[in-house]
């Protein structure tokens, strides 16, 4: 804040809360507002929610990615173990898989954990 009273217009990237109270990627600018003479006279904020454009980018990266490892693979436990680990870097989550369900024995086969 001291750069853009300073008159120096600042880019940066940040989160801020939503209306629920959920944290969003933003790009945020503080661009310097001057006076007709020239001083800088305050600030304004400029937020703009990039949340959704970050996520698409990595699923495009993703899909991507899949493609790429899944190119020399032609065996189910292979692609499911690869799968899985990309949805769970994507997702940003410790644990991901694929299973096979079984309804009549009520299991679910996973070949590759």
């Amino acid at each position: 804040m001291d750069r853009a009273l300073a008159g120096e217009t600042i880019a940066r990237d940040g989160v801020l809360p939503d209306g629920h109270g959920r944290l969003r990627a933003c790009a945020i600018q503080y661009i310097p507002r001057r006076t007709e003479g020239g001083a800088v006279e305050g600030f304004f904020v400029l937020a703009i929610d990039v949340e959704e454009r970050r996520a698409a980018e990595a699923r495009r990266i993703a899909v991507a990615e899949f493609g790429d490892r899944l190119r020399d693979l032609d065996d189910t436990a292979p692609i499911a173990y690869v799968a899985a680990e990309i949805l769970g870097t994507t997702l940003g989550v410790s644990r991901a898989g694929y299973g096979t369900i079984d309804a009549v024995a009520e299991t679910i086969l996973i070949e590759r954990d």
